[in-house]
């Protein structure tokens, strides 16, 4: 989503609405943001082939609008982001989004961060390296289990130089941070007795993009946080688009916690 379009799109529904940029070498990362600064605020982080208007209906929800101010980016390489400029280290992605983080914190009450898939990696390493910032945490079917990342057929071919010169920009980056993915949660998994967070894990059983069986690897690894469960029969992954409910309703409940 352009700025013009999201000015068009969020300007006119009666709260303080803005888009952000800052530099965190060598990308410039957009982000947009749109409450008031009195209320906690929510930092919604994408997946791999998302952007930071994979969110747009949060932006314009007004029940949460009440409670929360929302912010949503576009990750490295991502969106608005210097799209197409590929990273595929967690820990680096961790260190460019620190800076939002600090800026939400000295602005905001309280800090809730939101990852979803890919973006929910990287929500926990966040919560690892920067406990200070975070107040709250939802991983929503995150994939976070070395072991146990899916990868289909045309991950490999993909990454064919003849093949990636066909083929969309931004399929070409979550493949790329596909390939990479598990030896990136491998990475962090000695780490997670870091996060301390109070957290929501929320993941549907028939998920066919982020295996289900990743909550039983967070079982395992979330042992120093205050961790609930939330599983759904028949949530899909791409819930986060077209369901908003379903996470304005785990958010108004953790605010009331």
């Amino acid at each position: 989503m352009s700025d013009s379009t999201a000015f068009k799109r969020y300007g006119q529904l009666g709260f303080p609405f803005q888009i952000g940029r800052y530099s965190a070498p060598p990308y410039q990362i957009r982000y947009l943001e749109i409450g008031y600064d009195s209320l906690p605020v929510v930092l919604f982080l994408h997946g791999g082939l998302g952007t930071a208007s994979t969110y747009a209906r949060y932006l314009e929800d007004s029940i949460l609008l009440r409670h929360f101010k929302i912010v949503t980016v576009d990750r490295p390489g991502h969106g608005y982001s210097n799209f197409g400029k590929t990273e595929v280290s967690v820990a680096r992605q961790s260190e460019f989004l620190k800076p939002l983080l600090e800026k939400l914190r000295r602005n905001t009450p309280s800090v809730f961060l939101v990852g979803h898939s890919y973006g929910g990696t990287i929500a926990a390493k966040m919560a690892m390296d920067y406990p200070h910032l975070i107040d709250k945490m939802i991983l929503s079917a995150p994939a976070i289990d070395p072991d146990n990342e899916k990868r289909f057929w045309f991950n490999r071919p993909l990454n064919c130089f003849l093949i990636k010169w066909a083929m969309p920009q931004n399929f070409i980056i979550a493949n790329d941070e596909k390939l990479a993915h598990a030896e990136e949660c491998r990475k962090i998994s000695p780490d997670w007795h870091k996060i301390r967070t109070p957290t929501v894990y929320l993941h549907g059983k028939n998920d066919d993009i982020v295996p289900f069986i990743n909550i039983d690897f967070a079982k395992k690894k979330l042992t120093n946080a205050p961790v609930e469960y939330i599983v759904k029969d028949s949530l899909p992954h791409i819930f986060v688009m077209n369901q908003p409910e379903v996470l304005r309703t785990i958010l108004l409940k953790m605010k009331q916690l």
